[in-house]
């Protein structure tokens, strides 16, 4: 009797057991399909959206070939300010207006969410973004990280998307929230990471040089140096009073330009710093968010810099970095500030 009744309890809890699994996965199967029917929806509408933007573009660019006939230059139209593709697109909204940009007369998307960047794939619209090219000899996107419209959160090479092959490196990284990928930079935690890429600008002189480097990044922490090493003394991100320091030394003596602009922890910033040399002047130049050019402390006598090393090391820890470009090249103030706007949209600052 006892027996039977222990069976029946143990019936009852099997029955009960397997009436809890359906319902737990009935839930699952539900909110699944829930999110699956969201996405599609989210994915429907952008997909909507950008069509009736394409078509805006493209009736307006047919209106003004219509009006200039033979002078009109389809290459000429493009967008860098936020509110200059409103010419093209007149009922854009605020949501959308940094995620695109007209380049030579095509829309373009330019924004970080993962899930857009394969829809604007599908539509065949372009994942160009308008940096300033001319001279661009290398370049990290941390939305980008292994090529143009391709992101991957394991990914420990950074890919040159300039197209020169100076990819960088990553050592000593774990891949988690803390000390990885974060979807559009590259998060590093306190231990020291030393990373590599080639130097693109190791052939230059001792005697005439001409580069700008433009780095996005944001410190985690204080009081840390991070900087890019074998670039005649290096380029520092922060390191005078937390503020970026263009250095320059001819084994006697610093040459340096920095910005009163310091970092801030969890503030993005984008630093840029030039540099000139040639057989009458030397010029050294700190930009911080495309302007404060040269405020503060500056030497500028004409010097014989440190030199290039075959390499470049990034000494960075405590910190996210989002975007590196060089230029072998001196970028004009507004080219410089033309890439802030860009980098203003893209990464948040």
């Amino acid at each position: 009797m006892k027996k039977n009744k222990r069976l029946g309890i143990s019936i009852i809890i099997l029955v009960i057991a397997i009436i809890v699994m359906i319902i737990l996965a009935g839930v699952i199967v539900l909110n699944t399909s829930k999110s699956n029917v969201i996405k599609r929806a989210l994915e429907s509408n952008f997909k909507t959206n950008l069509s009736q933007y394409n078509n805006e573009l493209m009736m307006n660019l047919s209106s003004k070939f219509l009006q200039v006939q033979e002078e009109f230059n389809l290459n000429s139209v493009n967008t860098f300010t936020n509110n200059e593709i409103r010419e093209y697109i007149k009922n854009i909204p605020e949501k959308d207006i940094n995620k695109y940009k007209i380049i030579n007369g095509k829309l373009a998307y330019i924004g970080s969410d993962l899930n857009e960047i394969k829809w604007s794939k599908e539509k065949g619209v372009s994942l160009d973004i308008p940096y300033i090219k001319d001279g661009l000899v290398l370049w990290y996107d941390g939305i980008y990280n292994k090529g143009i419209g391709i992101y991957n959160d394991n990914n420990n090479v950074w890919k040159d998307l300039s197209g020169n092959g100076n990819d960088m490196t990553i050592s000593n990284i774990d891949f988690t929230i803390s000390d990885g990928w974060n979807g559009k930079g590259l998060s590093l935690d306190n231990t020291q990471h030393t990373m590599n890429s080639n130097n693109p600008l190791k052939n230059q002189t001792l005697m005439e040089q001409g580069y700008t480097i433009e780095v996005v990044f944001q410190k985690k922490s204080i009081g840390i140096r991070r900087y890019l090493g074998g670039i005649n003394r290096g380029f520092h991100i922060n390191y005078y009073n937390e503020k970026a320091l263009h250095y320059i030394n001819d084994g006697n003596s610093d040459h340096y330009a920095y910005s009163n602009n310091a970092s801030e922890v969890n503030k993005i910033l984008s630093y840029t710093g030039t540099y000139f040399k040639d057989s009458v002047s030397t010029k050294v130049e700190m930009y911080a968010n495309g302007a404060d050019k040269n405020n503060g402390s500056y030497y500028g006598s004409l010097i014989i810099p440190y030199g290039m090393e075959s390499s470049i090391t990034y000494y960075f820890n405590d910190a996210i970095i989002y975007s590196v470009r060089i230029y072998d090249k001196v970028l004009t103030q507004k080219e410089i500030t033309r890439n802030y706007q860009m980098d203003k949209g893209r990464f948040g600052i």
